[in-house]
């Protein structure tokens, strides 16, 4: 299953009270807030839930664990979502986004993981 590599932040309003945001890929994938602690990794064509993960945090950004179940797939793994420019960043564990000049060499709050993608996915 092939989902995007970056999105956008949106927010969709039921009213003055109540909205929820979402992630938008450009083509294949969505992510979803539920306004309950849930967020939703949906294939856009079909609709069909691949992921999803709970947690107490307003984004899902950092690593978290996901709970997928796909046809390929159903198990946990963890995924990666960070804003950080791969040609300049480390992506740190908690989203954060470390200048390559500037990474913490033994610090243990600030994991770096290098990839070249916005989600990265780990079986972990």
């Amino acid at each position: 299953m092939d989902f995007d590599k970056d999105y956008t932040l949106n927010t969709v309003r039921f009213d003055s009270r109540n909205s929820f945001y979402i992630f938008e890929g450009f083509s294949a994938s969505k992510l979803e807030y539920n306004g309950k602690g849930v967020w939703t990794l949906l294939k856009v064509t079909t609709n069909d839930t691949w992921a999803n993960t709970t947690g107490t945090f307003d984004y899902p950004l950092g690593t978290n664990k996901w709970f997928v179940n796909s046809p390929s797939f159903k198990g946990k793994v963890k995924i990666n979502l960070n804003p950080c420019d791969p040609a300049t960043d480390f992506n740190c564990n908690s989203g954060e986004c470390v200048p390559y000049d500037d990474r913490y060499e033994r610090s243990t709050d600030r994991v770096a993981i290098m990839s070249p993608f916005i989600i990265e996915s780990a079986n972990n």
